[in-house]
């Protein structure tokens, strides 16, 4: 999912949910934070990688060192909807801060091929026109 910006967090309270439906983790924290150890790898390793610099690099060994390290719940404002289409669920999720979407979407294949034929219908009536007045 996007990032959210985390720079004007305040303290919980319950009236902040009232009325809402809201969801609860469900990663343990050890496991959510080797998951965010495997997201931070290939970041680390480009570094690395440019700090070496050259074509190419042989990386025999690496050390990262975590320190300091805390965590703390935060409510993010992000809605969670699932749409049916043709015997099939489409997940999508809206961050409510950005805006942004992601997840899936359904594509049609009659859809998609009309707009490729309308597409060349335009080309060849562009192509046409432009003949026709040679």
């Amino acid at each position: 999912m996007t990032a959210w910006d985390s720079t004007g967090l305040v303290p919980y309270n319950d009236s902040y949910i009232a009325g809402f439906v809201a969801e609860m983790y469900n990663i343990e924290l050890k496991a959510g934070f080797e998951s965010g150890k495997n997201k931070m790898w290939p970041v680390i390793e480009n570094t690395i990688n440019r700090d070496i610099g050259g074509d190419h690099q042989r990386i025999t060994r690496h050390q990262s060192n975590y320190s300091n390290v805390k965590f703390k719940h935060a409510l993010l404002p992000i809605w969670i909807s699932v749409v049916p289409y043709k015997e099939k669920m489409y997940y999508f999720l809206v961050n409510g801060q950005t805006g942004k979407v992601q997840g899936q979407q359904p594509y049609s294949a009659i859809k998609i091929i009309l707009a490729v034929l309308l597409a060349l219908l335009i080309i060849f009536g562009i192509y046409w026109a432009t003949q026709a007045g040679n």
